[in-house]
């Protein structure tokens, strides 16, 4: 999941991703404080703004809304697959899904481990983006931000080869 939240920030705000990595570890240690510290930054008035010190105190910080939206999506996606007839082990689905969103697949890697490449088709892919999109509203993102989380994720996939 961190993996995807990251690609998601790389194409939504890339300026995070210089706080990225802390960010991530305060999300995985505890959810809700970092989505609710997000959320406080988000709607502090920029008077408010200025008495903060560092990058993260002066910019709304997605981090957190990727890694609750990649987790509300990759999750349902992780199960379905682990119930499928090919992949058995959820450590195999894990990997098939990060998989998915990476840019480049390894050569000759499925041979090696018995993970075929998963395809999703265009309702799959309208389904996931709809399910971001609606876990960015409800943890309190606004429009525009929950469709350029739920974009940045759906467009990692449409970057794989041969799609």
């Amino acid at each position: 999941m961190r993996d995807i939240g990251r690609m998601v920030i790389e194409r939504v705000a890339p300026q995070e991703l210089v706080i990225f990595h802390p960010e991530s570890r305060a999300y995985f240690k505890d959810p809700q404080a970092a989505l609710e510290a997000a959320r406080k930054r988000a709607s502090a008035k920029p008077k408010d703004r200025e008495a903060g010190y560092g990058a993260a105190e002066l910019m709304d910080v997605l981090t957190p809304f990727a890694l609750a939206v990649a987790g509300a999506v990759v999750e349902p996606l992780v199960v379905r697959i682990a119930q499928s007839a090919t992949l058995r082990t959820r450590e195999a689905a894990q990997t098939a899904v990060r998989r998915l969103f990476r840019r480049e697949q390894p050569a000759g890697t499925e041979e090696q481990d018995g993970i075929v490449p998963i395809v999703l088709s265009a309702e799959e892919r309208s389904r996931l983006w709809q399910q971001a999109y609606q876990e960015g509203l409800g943890q309190g993102l606004d429009d525009t931000k929950a469709r350029r989380l739920a974009d940045g994720l759906i467009d990692g996939l449409d970057e794989q080869p041969g799609t």
